[in-house]
C-alpha cells in the first residue's frame, strides 16, 4: 500500500508492504534529495522576500517620508516653479510627482532621483520665499 510520495519534480513512491533495505534505503535517498531541493527553493524565495521587503522599506521611507499634506506643498511649490504640471496638487506621490521632482533636480544641478531628500528639501526650502511665497511658513515647517 501506497503511504506516501514526496510531490513536485519527482514522485518518491515507497510502501510498508514487505519493504526491503534496498527499497527503504531508495526511498530515504529520494526524500533526502526532494528535501534538499525544498530548502534550497526556501532559501531562494526567503532571500527574494529580503530584497523585496528593503525595496519597499527604502521606497517608502524616500518617497512617502512626508505626509500626504506636506506631499501637496511640495507639489504646489513645484507648479509655481514650473517643473510640476498637473493641474492641482493632489498630495499623492506618484510617477507625476517623482518626475516633477527629477525635473527640479536638474534644475537645481541636484542628482535627479525623484525623490525629496534631504538636499533636495533643502533647496526647496530655500527658494520658497521667491518661488512661492504663500507656501513659504508651511515648506519651511516639513523635515526629513
Amino acid at each position: 500500500m501506497p503511504t506516501g510520495n514526496g510531490g513536485g519534480d519527482s514522485t518518491c513512491l515507497f510502501t510498508l508492504d514487505n519493504p526491503t533495505v534496498s527499497s527503504l534505503a531508495s526511498a530515504i535517498s529520494c526524500l533526502q534529495s526532494k528535501i534538499t531541493r525544498l530548502e534550497n527553493r526556501v532559501k531562494v524565495l526567503e532571500s527574494a522576500n529580503v530584497n523585496i521587503k528593503a525595496s519597499v522599506e527604502t521606497s517608502a521611507s524616500t518617497m512617502s517620508a512626508v505626509s500626504p499634506s506636506e506631499t501637496k506643498a511640495i507639489q504646489s511649490f513645484l507648479k509655481e516653479e514650473g517643473s510640476f504640471n498637473y493641474p492641482t496638487a493632489t498630495g499623492f506621490y506618484g510617477t507625476v510627482t517623482k518626475e516633477a521632482v527629477k525635473k527640479f533636480q536638474a534644475k537645481q544641478g541636484l542628482t535627479a532621483t525623484g525623490l525629496v531628500d534631504k538636499k533636495t528639501l533643502e533647496k526647496m526650502q530655500i527658494l520658497v520665499p521667491s518661488v512661492a511665497p504663500s507656501m513659504s511658513t508651511f515648506l519651511q515647517q516639513i523635515t526629513l
